[in-house]
């Protein structure tokens, strides 16, 4: 992405694929996405893959967004939703959450 573009980033993205094919694809048991969505937008409650204590993947639905320990409201989450590879362990909204609390986003294609 070129210099000064920052507001050209992945802000929706969609999933249609199904229950089945998310479970094997990812390894993780039981699974159930409710329906195809094409427009998922910044806190909706989207299909994610985590660890577990045993770092067994699990599936789970979370509100998209981060919210920081130090955000005083939650509608910090719209805008905390990408973040650049190269800044993002330098970043303190962004630090802690990637080395403690990382998830996968399922999506079958952003926009």
């Amino acid at each position: 992405m070129a210099r000064g573009l920052e507001s050209d980033v992945c802000g929706r993205f969609a999933l249609f694929a199904s229950s089945e094919e998310v479970a094997q694809h990812f390894g993780v048991g039981e699974v159930f996405i409710p329906k195809s969505r094409y427009n998922v937008a910044p806190t909706q409650r989207v299909a994610v893959v985590t660890a577990n204590c045993d770092a067994e993947r699990q599936f789970s639905m979370m509100q998209w967004g981060l919210v920081p320990y130090w955000a005083e409201e939650r509608s910090i989450a719209n805008s905390l939703i990408n973040a650049r590879a190269e800044t993002v362990g330098r970043k303190p909204a962004f630090r802690d959450a990637l080395t403690k609390r990382r998830c996968i986003v399922i999506a079958s294609g952003f926009y």
